[in-house]
C-alpha cells in the first residue's frame, strides 16, 4: 500500500474497514498490473519465454556455458539471463560424455538477490556471574498466510526458498532457547524439528 494507515482501537479499525479493504484490494491489484508489465517488457526483449520449454532464439545470441558442474551459483553477470541445466552421464575419469543429454530444464529470467537490511538490535547487557541466557522469539510468516503478503515480490515467498533463509538466521543468533511463531504442523515435523534436533535442540510443537 502506497497510503499508511492508522486506528487508535479495534472499534475504530472495525467501522473503517470497509475502506481499508479497498485499499488492500487495489494495493494487490497494482502489484499484479506491474508484475505482468515487466514480465510482457522481458518477452519482448527475448529474455522470457513464454513457456519454460521454449528456448528462444535471438539473432545474434547464443548460450554460453557458464559451469560444468553439479551445482551452480548465479552470479551478477546473470541477472535478466535464461539459465539452462543440462544433466548428461560423466566418466569420473575423463570428463567424457558417457551419453546424449537425458534432461533439459531452462530457468526463468535470474533476478538480483534479495539484500535483506540488517536487524538493529538492542544490547540489554548481561550478568558477570555465568547465570545470563539467551531467547529468540520468531515470527515466520506460515506458509498458507504468506500467499497474501504484500509486502514481498511472490519467488521470495515460496516456502522452498524461505525456509532456507530462516534456518540460516535462526541458527546465527546460536539462541538458549527459540521460540517460533506461526509455524505449520507438517513444517514443523518435515523441516523445523530434524534441523532443531541436529543442533541439539528438544523440539516441542
Amino acid at each position: 500500500m502506497k497510503e499508511k494507515s492508522y486506528h487508535c482501537s479495534a472499534q475504530c479499525f472495525s467501522s473503517d474497514w470497509e475502506r481499508h479493504k479497498i485499499c488492500h484490494h487495489n494495493a494487490a491489484a497494482e502489484s499484479k498490473t506491474n508484475l505482468e508489465n515487466q514480465k510482457e517488457l522481458l518477452r519482448r526483449s527475448g529474455s522470457w519465454p513464454q513457456s519454460l520449454e521454449e528456448i528462444p532464439e535471438q539473432e545474434g545470441e547464443e548460450w554460453v556455458q557458464v559451469a560444468s558442474s553439479e551445482t551452480y551459483e548465479p552470479s551478477n553477470d546473470d541477472i535478466n539471463t535464461l539459465l539452462m541445466l543440462e544433466c548428461v552421464a560423466i566418466d569420473p575419469e575423463n570428463g567424457n560424455r558417457l551419453s546424449q543429454v537425458q534432461r533439459r530444464v531452462i530457468t526463468n529470467p535470474v533476478i538480483a538477490f534479495l539484500v535483506c537490511s540488517t536487524r538493529r538490535m538492542i544490547d540489554i547487557g548481561s550478568n558477570d556471574d555465568g547465570s545470563a541466557f539467551s531467547v529468540l522469539s520468531y515470527n515466520i510468516l506460515a506458509d498458507i498466510h504468506a500467499k497474501s503478503y504484500l509486502r514481498c515480490p511472490t519467488w521470495a515467498l515460496e516456502w522452498e526458498y524461505y525456509k532456507l533463509k530462516l534456518g540460516k538466521e535462526i541458527n546465527e543468533y546460536d539462541a538458549d532457547t527459540i521460540c517460533l511463531q506461526e509455524v505449520q504442523e507438517n513444517h514443523y515435523e518435515d523441516f523445523f524439528e530434524p534441523e532443531l534436533t541436529s543442533r541439539g535442540y528438544s523440539a516441542l510443537y
